[in-house]
């Protein structure tokens, strides 16, 4: 896609197509379709920047998974990559795009968990107000309809964040 490009295995940026998480140092053994190249292209379409992206993106996990010591140490491998590919001439840190939830849909304190992840990564990225959008999970499961409603909270409990529907 032009103007959005993702940082790929081999520490390049290359232009995307929808299988993004091809280049998660985490991913399931099979590669999944994500909505970030989607993302990038109506990003890119508002304001005419070009957009790039780094994926660390695994399907179906439980956001403790995620926290920073975990033991899966996905934490630690999405802050590896992020500055990996600031390490490339012209790029900046933006914000980060945040899909997941799927394995939390039942999760009364997920927007507790949500808030203390993003404010380890803002930490551990060094920007202390660094953009954050949440989407949305799947609206055609009955299951997911609270787990969309907690999330619309996520901008009254926590500064420089929005929900993507």
């Amino acid at each position: 896609m032009y103007g959005v490009e993702v940082f790929n295995s081999n520490g390049v940026f290359v232009p995307t197509t929808p299988n993004l998480n091809q280049f998660s140092t985490i991913r399931k053994d099979r590669d999944g379709y994500n909505l970030g190249s989607t993302f990038g292209g109506v990003m890119h379409a508002a304001t005419g920047r070009d957009i790039k992206l780094v994926v660390n993106a695994r399907g179906g996990t439980n956001i403790n998974a995620w926290a920073a010591g975990a033991s899966e140490s996905y934490f630690d491998e999405a802050v590896v990559r992020v500055n990996e590919a600031l390490e490339t001439p012209g790029t900046e840190l933006a914000g980060i795009l945040w899909h997941q939830g799927e394995g939390n849909r039942n999760s009364s304190i997920y927007i507790d968990r949500l808030s203390t992840l993003l404010a380890d990564f803002r930490g551990a990225l060094g920007e202390s107000d660094l953009p954050f959008i949440a989407g949305q999970i799947s609206q055609v499961r009955d299951d997911n309809v609270n787990f969309n409603r907690n999330i619309l909270t996520l901008p009254n409990s926590v500064s420089n964040t929005a929900v993507a529907t």
